[in-house]
């Protein structure tokens, strides 16, 4: 399907790319570059990519290192490409100040951003109350919202009920 000039360029190019942090861009530069060692050609393109999504290889030894050593890498270039805004990670570390329980909030983007903010009690409810004001406008517009999201909603509401 390829021949030998083909899967160099391939893995070089993907080498270089890969030598970089993945960026919003990094996804279009795999597809740019792949897409320029095969001559422009849209349907091998097509195909090198889905061997790397969904990892499948043919019976090429060079192919099959490509997707072992990218595929990973791959993948995830398009989910920040796609979702790099989205939230991967939300974690809190409980710390105290003046007597004072304080909240130590990360949060980290499927791009890789993280973000560190402090909250005390009143912060914290005042995200909850502004969260739980946005669920109501989702709501609003999505009639199949309660219907999803029930247990869990529901699971919540137990949940705040102890701390009264």
């Amino acid at each position: 399907m390829l021949n030998k000039e083909q899967t160099t360029l391939i893995d070089q190019s993907l080498t270089r790319i890969f030598a970089l942090p993945i960026t919003r861009s990094t996804y279009r530069e795999i597809q740019n570059a792949i897409l320029r060692s095969l001559d422009g050609s849209r349907e091998k393109t097509q195909f090198i990519l889905e061997m790397l999504f969904k990892g499948n290889v043919v019976d090429d030894p060079v192919l099959k290192e490509i997707v072992q050593h990218y595929s990973v890498k791959t993948r995830l270039a398009r989910d920040v490409m796609e979702r790099g805004d989205f939230i991967s990670l939300l974690t809190s570390d409980i710390t105290k100040a003046n007597d004072k329980a304080l909240l130590i909030n990360r949060i980290r983007r499927v791009d890789g951003d993280e973000f560190q903010f402090l909250t005390d009690s009143d912060n914290t409810l005042n995200i909850l109350e502004h969260f739980i004001g946005r669920l109501q406008e989702i709501k609003n517009q999505d009639p199949s919202f309660s219907k999803n999201y029930k247990n869990r909603l529901k699971q919540l509401s137990d949940e705040l009920k102890t701390l009264l």
